[in-house]
């Protein structure tokens, strides 16, 4: 009878060992699976940053075009859905500052509020119409503010200030989302020109 004592410890412990290496081996698929899925979100993203950052250079190249060769109207945008103000020839409305966006007091308004669809259904956010910034079948999307006029003056740069000229600042918004549409990227740029 002794002699069969050795093997029943053998068993048990070879299947210890297998349930040990089952469970590296679920560990292991778990964590392959979790990471693909963290790239994965992080391409979407990336993917929607990319695009909303072309739409803030396609907003810049059309407020530089010869459209708005002289100063544009500028309107109250609300962020409820109704614009305001006279008639432009322009294809981007313009919209006085803080118009389109009521910045809250509390914590994580700002944020709140760009992602805010009262604020993306808006008529002055213009659609992208390049179909090189898309992300799929999502638009990218933008709206243009009329900062305060700036004076060269105001600048730290004496070069600058002493021409002495005016010129008007535009903050440009632009919003993208990736292939999910929960990867969402809201891209900001201050866009200088001179009349």
């Amino acid at each position: 009878m002794p002699c069969h004592a050795p093997r029943g410890f053998v068993l048990i412990t070879s299947l210890i060992f297998l349930v040990v290496i089952t469970l590296l081996a679920v560990s292991a698929l778990n964590s392959s699976t979790l990471q693909e899925r963290m790239s994965s979100n992080l391409r979407e993203k990336s993917r929607a940053r990319q695009a909303a950052d072309a739409g803030l250079r396609h907003a810049e190249r059309r407020l530089g075009s010869a459209t708005f060769a002289s100063l544009p109207s500028f309107y109250d945008c609300n962020p409820g859905g109704t614009t305001t103000g006279s008639n432009t020839q322009t294809p981007i409305r313009v919209c006085r500052e803080s118009s389109m966006l009521k910045l809250d007091g509390s914590s994580g308004g700002a944020y709140k509020t760009f992602l805010d669809d009262a604020v993306w259904n808006n008529p002055a956010v213009a659609v992208d119409s390049d179909s090189d910034d898309d992300v799929g079948d999502q638009k990218v999307e933008f709206f243009v503010e009329a900062m305060q006029y700036q004076f060269h003056g105001a600048d730290l740069d004496p070069d600058r200030a002493a021409v002495g000229d005016g010129g008007v600042y535009y903050r440009i918004t632009a919003r993208a989302h990736g292939q999910n549409p929960n990867a969402t990227a809201v891209t900001q740029s201050i866009y200088e020109k001179n009349y």
